[in-house]
């Protein structure tokens, strides 16, 4: 998410609720970096007519983390109309919701299996220096 410059980072703990009911959730991988974007152009000042070119920085704070949900928590969300996630930079908090009409992307999301990997049943592995040799 993205926040003003001098943001605090993310606090660990946070808040889940699905439909009626509320998770205690942990974050992990919590990190943080700066994002600076610069900006130019021109207008027209108002008040001389002139063209006046203007330029600058802006600076944000984006912060990450990952949020492991728990299959009873899948499966609340699988029935659900809605998620409520709050989390905290230092003692601001950041709720965020998702209505009904966004979360059929989640739940699409939840459903999706990991492609199975497949691997040929004779598997040949090519000698290397770096390999000894086993008997």
């Amino acid at each position: 998410m993205s926040t003003p410059e001098k943001s605090y980072d993310l606090e660990p703990n946070g808040f889940l609720k699905i439909s009626e009911k509320t998770f205690n959730v942990k974050f992990e991988g919590l990190y943080s970096s700066l994002k600076s974007e610069s900006y130019h152009g021109t207008r027209t000042d108002m008040a001389t007519g002139k063209e006046v070119s203007y330029s600058g920085v802006n600076t944000s704070k984006q912060l990450k983390g990952v949020l492991q949900l728990t299959k009873e928590q899948e499966a609340l969300i699988s029935e659900s109309q809605s998620v409520t996630l709050r989390m905290y930079s230092g003692s601001s908090p950041f709720s965020f919701v998702i209505k009904e009409e966004r979360l059929g992307k989640l739940k699409e999301f939840l459903k999706t299996n990991p492609p199975e990997e497949t691997q040929p049943a004779n598997r040949v592995v090519p000698e290397t220096k770096d390999r000894k040799k086993s008997r």
